[in-house]
Parts: structure tokens; C-alpha cells; sequence
């Protein structure tokens, strides 16, 4: 059953308070309006969904879309920076991850027409936003719904305006839950292969964040990388008192800074002294008092498919809270920078970028400086 409809019930729920949710002022008023359309553990649900699945390709290895069939379609594939979750690990004697390349299936939802405007906004925002499956914010499970997308690529901005006042969604953006953006990005090259579309996103956010001149230094050798320009490796090399004697410590980054967990957490760093081989590293958030397993990336990047079969990359950033503080594995740790201008600030800062005049996020957030980058490779605002 790769199509479950408990699992759409959940998505939508999701989307639901992204978009309808700006009369709440709390979580205890958020919880009392988002149960009686979607119920809770004392009230059924008001919404009826159904499932039935019209077309399904045969199941495929992950591997698949790495492969030479699919990378002649792709100048570079790197979609594996978005499928990595899903590839084979042999050292954790963890197996490769099967796909489905291509599903379609029919959604039936019965509702009461009091919530037409709360349903029809969370389809909405779910069939082109968000997507089914695992790792959806990486484009991964994306959808088409011909009765939601857009005409074609020019009209964009314009569709989600209407559809913001269609649906009448007025986000407060000071919610401690994620709201539609006040705006999201695009680029405005056609294609009519969503792979093609998928791939230029990976290749954008792999080089933010690792590629040479951008996330890390050229390397001396063909195949070795050269050292990271972000902080977390010097900080983890400080907290746990572990260096390697070619990683002498780099003076002008910070050793005090995780701005990479705005991108998502948890993270999974490893120290490659083989000599000493270290267990995982994870990093975890923090909000208040309270440790919590994960914190969903607010970026999304996805191929967007409009009704005239163009297909166009976009990157929208959700407002959502940032963790208060992080965790890291077996170390106490306070006063760690998520994001300070002070990040924007150091030689060669991933945030800070060529411009010295005009740097890529003033406030030292990853998650600015990474739409910031987007925008200096083609993508345009999508204003509201």
C-alpha cells in the first residue's frame, strides 16, 4: 500500500495549519480547531478520505535513479544528495531502498461545506508544496493535481496570490508551528522532465553546502576533498578534543557554531581517523528545556509541474521556529551559535559569500544565506 490514506490525513493536517491556522493564538487553540475538522482522540474525524490507485510502475531499486539510463537524461546527476537516506550502507549492514518511479492514483475527500476553504487550502499547498512518502521537503513523493497547479510557468506569482486570497490564508508568521512563506523562489527554465528539474536543485544545494569555492576549500589530491569553510567540523573538533594532525586548526572559523542546523536536524557527523574509529555523531534540537529527535528542514526544494506540462524548480522556505539550542552526543555543551551576524563575518563564510558589500545573510542564518545563493544562480522571487 504505497498510497495509504492516513498518511494523506496526516499531510494535510500539516498543510492545513501552514495555511488556515492564523486565528489561533496558542497550540491549546491550535489542537481544538485543527480536532474538529480532523479529529482527535475523543472526536472522529469530519473528513472522509478514500484511496484508489489508477496506475503504478513496477518497484525499482533506488539505484535506478542514479543510473547511467537515467544520468544521460542529466548533465550531472546528483540527485544522490537528495536520496542518500535511501542508498545502501554496508558498514551499517543497511540495504538499498526500493522507489516507485511513477504512481498515480485517485483521492476521494467527503467533508462537511462549512470547511471547504480548510480542506481545499490544504490540497492545495499538499499537491504542489508538499508530496507523499519520505523526504518530501527534497522534492522526493512530489505530486501533480491538474485541478490545483498552475497554468504555466509565467503566471506563478500570480496564481499563488490568488489562491492566498482564494483561500483566504493570512499567516501571522509568530507561530511556533510552520506557516506558508511570505514568499518562495523560482527559476524560470522550462522543462518537461521533472528529473532534469529535481537535479538542478541538488546540484545547487550540494554545492552550498560541499562544493569547492562555495561549503569547502579546492582539495590538494583528485579524489580528496579540501577542508570544510563551515564551522561545525572545528566546533566537533573542539568538544570532543580530537584532531588529526593534517586538520591543524583553522584560526578564522568559528568553533563555537552550528548554522547547518537550520537546514534540518538531526545530523550525522563521523570522524574519519582510521586509526581511532569513532561511533556517530548526532546532533539533535533543543527548544526550551526540551530534547527532540528531529526538526524538519523549513527549505523545500521540488520540481513544480504546471497544468501546460512544464515543469520549473522552486525553492520555498517555511517560517518555522528555530531550536533554542542543539545536542550533541555524550558532550554538555552551552552557547552554541545557530545563527549570528558574526558567521557572516569570517574570510570565506559560506554566508557571507564574493560580495563583501553585500553579504548573502546579515543575520548569519544558513537558511537565508543558502536563498540568497539560489538567487545569485537564476532563481527569481515569486512574490505574494
Amino acid at each position: 500500500m504505497p498510497i495509504r490514506a492516513s498518511s494523506i490525513r496526516g499531510n494535510l493536517r500539516f498543510w492545513w495549519r501552514a495555511t488556515r491556522s492564523s486565528e489561533c493564538s496558542d497550540f491549546k487553540s491550535l489542537l481544538e480547531k485543527e480536532g474538529k475538522i480532523w479529529g482527535n482522540t475523543k472526536n472522529p474525524s469530519k473528513v472522509v478520505i478514500n484511496t484508489e490507485i489508477t496506475l503504478q510502475e513496477n518497484r525499482r531499486s533506488c539505484s535506478y535513479l542514479l543510473s547511467k539510463k537515467i544520468g544521460n537524461e542529466l548533465k550531472d546527476n546528483q540527485l544522490k544528495y537528495f536520496l542518500f537516506p535511501f542508498q545502501e550502507n554496508k558498514k551499517e549492514e543497511k540495504p538499498e531502498s526500493d522507489c516507485i518511479p511513477n504512481i498515480s492514483f485517485r483521492l476521494t475527500i467527503s467533508y462537511p461545506v462549512e470547511y471547504t476553504l480548510d480542506i481545499e487550502s490544504a490540497i492545495w499547498a499538499w499537491t504542489n508544496f508538499g508530496g507523499v512518502g519520505s523526504r518530501t521537503r527534497r522534492g522526493c513523493g512530489s505530486l501533480f493535481c491538474n485541478d490545483f497547479a498552475p497554468d504555466n510557468p509565467e503566471n506563478v506569482s500570480e496564481w499563488y496570490n490568488l489562491k492566498i486570497r482564494e483561500y483566504q490564508i493570512k499567516p501571522t508568521y509568530n507561530h511556533k508551528w510552520s506557516e506558508v512563506p511570505k514568499e518562495f523562489i523560482l527559476k524560470k527554465k522550462n522543462y518537461d522532465n521533472s528529473l532534469q528539474a529535481w537535479n538542478e536543485l541538488a546540484i545547487l544545494f550540494n554545492k552550498f553546502r560541499q562544493g569547492e569555492g562555495v561549503g569547502r576549500n579546492k582539495g590538494q589530491a583528485r579524489n580528496r576533498p579540501g577542508r570544510s569553510l563551515w564551522p561545525e567540523p572545528e566546533t566537533l573538533r573542539r568538544i570532543y578534543n580530537k584532531r588529526e594532525r593534517k586538520n591543524s586548526r583553522m584560526e578564522y572559523i568559528p568553533d563555537d557554531a552550528f548554522p547547518r542546523a537550520e537546514f534540518g536536524l538531526p545530523i550525522i557527523f563521523r570522524f574519519k581517523d582510521r586509526n581511532d574509529p569513532q561511533e556517530n555523531i548526532e546532533v539533535k534540537p533543543i527548544y526550551g528545556n526540551e530534547e527532540k529527535r528531529r526538526m524538519a528542514s523549513p527549505l523545500i526544494l521540488k520540481p513544480l509541474k504546471c497544468t501546460d506540462g512544464n515543469i520549473i524548480p522552486i525553492i520555498m522556505k517555511l517560517n518555522s521556529p528555530k531550536p533554542d539550542e542543539i545536542w550533541v552526543k555524550g558532550k554538555e555543551m552551552s552557547n552554541i551559535k545557530i545563527s549570528e551576524p558574526e558567521l557572516s563575518e569570517y574570510n570565506n563564510s559560506p554566508l557571507r559569500g564574493i560580495n563583501k558589500e553585500k553579504k548573502r545573510s546579515d543575520s548569519g542564518s544558513a537558511v537565508e544565506a543558502f536563498m540568497s545563493y539560489a538567487k545569485e544562480n537564476g532563481f527569481i522571487e515569486g512574490q505574494r
